[in-house]
């Protein structure tokens, strides 16, 4: 048990039970349900750091959600000071926060599918970076409105795999067994 106490908001469904805090119970919010679900979360979470809430990646991001030190920054002064990448509650927080003001950029537009990789890719890679991509490709004549797998080619190999890896979680035999299992296990220690 890492004995991290939640830090309260307003806008968070976070659950208290006597197995500890569930934070794969907060809800999407105000962006789009559809496209921005607990499960979503939990996948990223798992392909950010598999978990682990003490994970540092070679790039400086930090604990479960994999954040940058300038998104910690910008995280800092939405939630307060006393936000911690490494606190699993604080971690989810910040993902959500991010995912969904990503997820509500005017440039974010298409498909489901589409929106969703738009938003894995900003994530993974900056929404600058992104956005620098989709205008000159646009300017090439590539649809960036339907098919996802248009746009795939002309990410980095890491932010390609990134968004692959994570859309391919949904319905999958991983999803139902591998990743189930692997949440729940953690949820006992990190989740308390």
């Amino acid at each position: 048990m890492l004995g991290y106490k939640e830090n309260k908001s307003p806008k968070l469904g976070i659950v208290n039970t006597s197995q500890g805090v569930k934070v794969a119970a907060i809800e999407a919010g105000p962006g789009d349900k559809k496209l921005l679900s607990s499960s979503i979360y939990d996948r990223q979470m798992y392909q950010e750091s598999t978990f682990n809430p003490k994970a540092v990646s070679g790039a400086g991001a930090m604990g479960l959600a994999q954040l940058m030190p300038e998104s910690v920054k910008e995280l800092k002064k939405v939630f307060g000071e006393s936000f911690d990448p490494y606190n699993p509650v604080d971690a989810r927080k910040g993902q959500k926060y991010l995912m969904e003001s990503i997820a509500e950029a005017g440039w974010v537009k298409g498909t489901d599918d589409m929106k969703m990789a738009k938003t894995l890719a900003a994530y993974n890679m900056g929404r600058t970076g992104l956005v620098d991509v989709l205008n000159k490709i646009k300017a090439d004549g590539v649809d960036i409105y339907s098919d996802p797998k248009a746009i795939l080619p002309y990410l980095s190999k890491e932010t390609r795999n990134y968004v692959t890896d994570i859309m391919a979680m949904e319905g999958s035999k991983f999803n139902e067994k591998h990743f189930s299992k692997s949440l729940q296990a953690v949820k006992g220690t990190w989740l308390r």
